[in-house]
């Protein structure tokens, strides 16, 4: 394997400078670095400039995924991080990581090649020399190398999910510009794929270059995903909330007779953070021992090999033994979290997922727990209801996880947020992770494009956006999105006729509500239409986020409907609206 020195038709006498040698010094090193997931280092050559890594059997990383689908992303994703950690551990930046310089040999070994270009070109001229422009930060600097090889593993991370170069099948020009904005590739749809790697992902390739992790912790990030399936244990709230003390008691009652339970409730209402508390209590872990798993179905394919995949792979046990070893193990609890992506009435194969969680729900050895958003339909599981926490509650739980006294100044804040759980949690540990104060609480809460409505956005969408792939959600197509604007823009409410006077001609206004109000995304209370806080706040915020993004501005003048005269802004496909006082924003369906 052959790299180039020099560009081509370049004076190889203008590289006979003291820098050259003072680089070609630095790169003869490069000869004793020996590590399994790295192309080995052969040398320079002179006239014209080489440099020369040994042969490495093997193909590329994206025909190795396509040619071996039932591969191990994980293992080929941690051989990679390893590399990578390992060149940086001896202070050599790769610069051009991306599938092409990835070579994976018959054994499923990766191989990290052509390492260290940066280091030859100089800063100068390395782009010349990139082949793998698609996976590269594109506002990465001399200061920021290191942290530009964990945006491009972030890229690799992608590709090995989905078999393709990064943004594909955009053409490579598209893509590149694609990235100048800001844009990253969509989350693939791979069953391995877990809520907790794609975390990991968009850390990796996070704008800020400060907040992305060391290659160290991806990799370590990476193997704890691989050798522990069950998440980490969550700092649980005091035992004088009485909210969380009755629904938990209430959950441990019944799994100590190993009995299934399936919990159900809002977005944002608590169930996972309740559940993972009943996985780690002592009385389970005196039940059942090291026994206790935790499986996420976000972002699961719809599909009972895909499911059964998922499990096999958390209790650690082949897909084709997931019966017997059920059948035959100790005691043993598994919490399915959101158990509602593998259940839409819509997908292919529910009634199949269906029979076996209930199957699986009936051994007198196994307790499942589930948790999921809409009313679970499991046949022989008890059903419990996580409500929103008391006004107390809420309160008791973001001060046992911050170091704020207690002050009606926070209280009034911690109410704006409707006392929701997953909320009232993410504040809480954003305020201790910073160490800030009340004033700087204040000063945050109030500054638009700073780090606490950054994090909050951000982290609401991770939570909010996976419910637009139910089917049954996607099958209403760009219209749920539409309806969900359109009432978080009436903070007070809004009525179903008025909604649909808003969206007359399109039809079927109704019928997305009556869907969206089972994904718990929206309520009917006093006859109006209305959404918690931070759902409003998540979609209000996600609307100036894409009305920033629009290139063409201009008025537009819409008929009265319904005795409402309606004047807007068009931005390219979205619409401001007034009606009389009250500003409204929200895309126009392309119906």
């Amino acid at each position: 394997m052959v790299r180039r020195l020099a560009p081509r038709n370049s004076n190889p006498s203008s590289h006979s400078n003291g820098r050259m040698s003072s680089r070609c010094g630095e790169i003869v090193k490069w000869k004793r670095l020996m590590h399994p997931n790295i192309v080995p280092f052969l040398g320079i050559t002179n006239r014209p400039i080489h440099l020369v890594w040994a042969r490495a059997p093997g193909v590329e990383l994206s025909r190795y995924i396509n040619n071996h689908p039932d591969s191990n992303r994980l293992d080929l994703l941690i051989g990679i991080a390893d590399g990578l950690n390992y060149l940086h551990s001896h202070n050599v930046i790769h610069q051009d990581l991306g599938g092409p310089n990835i070579i994976v040999n018959d054994s499923g070994r990766p191989c990290i090649a052509e390492y260290g270009l940066g280091e030859v070109f100089g800063r100068e001229s390395r782009a010349r020399f990139r082949r793998c422009m698609q996976w590269a930060d594109p506002y990465l600097n001399w200061q920021t190398w290191r942290k530009g090889d964990v945006f491009s593993f972030a890229m690799v991370m992608v590709e090995a999910f989905t078999g393709q170069a990064p943004f594909f099948p955009k053409p490579k020009p598209v893509a590149l510009l694609a990235l100048t904005r800001r844009k990253r590739p969509k989350r693939p749809t791979h069953v391995d794929l877990t809520a907790k790697l794609w975390a990991l992902v968009k850390r990796c390739w996070d704008d800020d270059w400060l907040d992305r992790p060391k290659m160290s912790e991806v990799l370590e990030i990476l193997c704890d995903c691989r050798n522990n399936a069950r998440v980490l244990v969550p700092v649980l709230p005091p035992a004088s909330s009485d909210w969380f003390l009755q629904i938990t008691n209430e959950i441990l009652d019944l799994t100590d007779q190993v009995a299934s339970v399936a919990l159900f409730g809002p977005i944002g209402a608590g169930k996972t953070f309740v559940a993972h508390s009943v996985l780690e209590n002592n009385r389970t872990k005196a039940k059942f021992g090291e026994n206790r798993y935790f499986m996420c179905c976000d972002g699961l394919e719809n599909s009972l090999e895909g499911f059964i995949k998922r499990l096999s792979y958390t209790i650690h046990t082949d897909a084709t033994q997931l019966e017997s070893h059920l059948r035959s193990s100790p005691p043993i609890i598994l919490l399915l979290d959101g158990v509602d992506f593998v259940l839409d009435p819509l997908a292919p194969e529910v009634e199949e997922i269906y029979a076996m969680i209930e199957d699986f729900g009936s051994y007198e050895n196994v307790c499942l727990v589930t948790t999921s958003r809409i009313y679970p339909d499991i046949h022989g599981f008890h059903r419990v209801e996580v409500p929103t926490p008391t006004e107390g509650g809420a309160r008791d739980i973001f001060y046992s996880l911050c170091n704020l006294a207690r002050s009606p100044t926070v209280d009034t804040l911690i109410a704006k947020l409707d006392f929701h759980l997953f909320s009232v949690e993410l504040f809480a540990r954003t305020i201790s992770k910073n160490s800030w104060d009340e004033q700087t609480l204040l000063k945050m809460w109030d500054d638009p494009k700073g780090v606490l409505r950054k994090t909050y956005y951000e982290t609401l969408k991770d939570t909010i956006e996976p419910v637009f792939c139910f089917p049954r959600v996607k099958e209403l197509g760009p219209k749920a999105r539409d309806v969900l604007e359109a009432i978080a823009s009436f903070r007070s409410g809004i009525g179903e006729d008025q909604l649909e006077r808003i969206f007359h001609g399109t039809g079927g206004v109704r019928e997305v509500v009556d869907v969206l109000c089972r994904f718990s995304l929206v309520h009917r209370r006093g006859g109006a239409l209305k959404m918690l806080s931070p759902l409003q706040f998540y979609f209000l915020e996600s609307m100036i986020v894409n009305a920033e993004t629009e290139e063409v501005t201009k008025p537009v003048c819409m008929a009265a409907q319904g005795g409402m005269s309606s004047l807007g802004l068009l931005h390219g496909r979205r619409v401001t609206f007034f009606f009389g006082s009250v500003p409204y924003l929200y895309r126009r369906t392309t119906g």
